[in-house]
């Protein structure tokens, strides 16, 4: 999958938001993508309606737009990259994003966030942070035990009950 077909579910911004991540560039086009499939609201229709170079008003408008859509910012880090590992997960599942992508995007997202909360380190996915270098350049896990890997870790985030207290 090419990065520029990738349109983050809201579930992903609301964990963006948490991590304190948002791209506020893909923000209103993301915004549009909800309200064709389904979601509604005055906020989320006035986000799909700014410029990219809006950040201010896309950051303030992006907490009420995606109450629009049934959801809260998560309230830690860890749960925040959790909530943006599910959808990764489901996206990969659907077979949306292929393994290499998944490697990529999970490696930098642990790599930003490896020092903000313990946990993070913990979450079933970040057991593949790293394995980016290894499929890109070839060394450690062949790819075979590399795809295998990813459904795993997939599976396992998604089987995952997530309590930020523990």
């Amino acid at each position: 999958m090419r990065e520029r077909e990738f349109v983050p579910l809201p579930t992903e911004v609301a964990g963006w938001v948490g991590m304190g991540a948002v791209a506020p560039e893909v923000i209103p086009g993301a915004a549009a993508h909800w309200l064709v499939e389904g979601f509604d609201g005055q906020a989320l229709r006035e986000l799909a309606g700014l410029g990219v170079g809006e950040a201010g008003a896309i950051h303030d408008l992006l907490p009420a737009a995606l109450a629009d859509c049934g959801l809260s910012i998560p309230d830690s880090v860890v749960a925040s990259v959790h909530v943006v590992f599910v959808g990764v997960a489901q996206r990969y599942q659907a077979g949306e994003l292929d393994e290499g992508w998944v490697l990529r995007y999970v490696s930098r997202l642990v790599r930003d966030h490896w020092h903000a909360d313990d946990l993070v380190r913990e979450l079933p996915m970040a057991r593949l942070f790293g394995g980016d270098d290894a499929w890109s350049r070839g060394w450690g896990p062949a790819k075979p035990e590399l795809r295998a890997l990813v459904r795993q870790a997939c599976a396992d985030e998604l089987a995952l009950t997530f309590n930020a207290e523990s």
